[in-house]
């Protein structure tokens, strides 16, 4: 459904359609599953898909680099892999966590103090 723009005042019908894509829109995003971004374990990084069913394990000593990207006013942390890869994480994502900052720390740090190779 798309908004028709003309000089006519919007209907209570068609004024109706709108909060009630706008209310579903907003319950849609509170019932998405909390499991999606990341876990950090000690051997990896573990990127969990939107659905929270798939997952993938990244070792630190393959991440290169961690930065955070700004796209439209929202910040999203994207890990650059050995490989040439570059990851953008499903979360911590700023529009929708608003611990962004401490959780991105908190993710540098884990890979800083992991990237190197266990010494024998």
């Amino acid at each position: 459904m798309a908004l028709h723009f003309t000089v006519d005042p919007m209907s209570a019908s068609e004024l109706r359609t709108c909060l009630c894509a706008a209310v579903a829109g907003v319950l849609g995003v509170m019932i998405l599953p909390g499991a999606r971004g990341a876990r950090l374990t000690d051997e990896h990084l573990v990127v969990l898909a939107i659905s929270g069913r798939r997952e993938r394990q990244i070792r630190w000593t393959d991440i290169t680099g961690i930065e955070v990207r700004t796209s439209v006013g929202v910040r999203r942390v994207r890990v650059a892999l050995a490989s040439g890869e570059q990851l953008t994480l499903p979360a911590p994502m700023s529009f929708l966590d608003r611990h962004f900052d401490p959780h991105v720390g908190q993710l540098t740090g884990w890979w800083q103090a992991r990237r190197q190779p266990a010494r024998p």
